[in-house]
């Protein structure tokens, strides 16, 4: 260390000796140092805080459910069933749509499938030949 800065501590001692008194303070006896283990402390805060917690989750469910009561009230007691019933018709006539095509293209291959064997039966008969 330089000498200012030397100065500079013993002038900083020199004033918190001056603020505390003439002796300086000494921790307690009893004071934990940071590798001890301190058994009681930790299980009541870790329950604490796990209690803490379970309450946030109740208040913020309870206040998610106060927000959205309302709105699930106005669709489900005519105020927007309208528009639900509307969406509903809509998807059943799109999804009607689909599943007729899907039947008809299954019952397109199903008859091909059956005019190619029925064919390929009655040129092994022609030929003399077992299918």
């Amino acid at each position: 260390m330089s000498d200012s800065s030397a100065d500079l501590f013993s002038k900083a001692d020199a004033l918190l000796l001056r603020w505390r008194g003439s002796s300086p303070l000494k921790p307690p006896e009893e004071y934990p140092i940071l590798t001890e283990v301190i058994g009681s402390a930790e299980p009541e805060r870790s329950v604490h805080v796990a209690t803490g917690i379970r309450d946030i989750e109740a208040r913020v469910l309870r206040d998610v459910l106060q927000a959205i009561e309302p709105r699930l009230a106005a669709i489900f007691t005519g105020g927007e069933q309208g528009r639900l019933e509307d969406a509903v018709k809509r998807l059943a006539a799109e999804l009607a749509g689909q599943m007729s095509n899907d039947i008809s293209g299954l019952v397109q291959e199903a008859v091909r499938q059956a005019l190619e064997r029925e064919l390929a039966r009655v040129r092994a008969e022609s030929t003399g030949m077992d299918p």
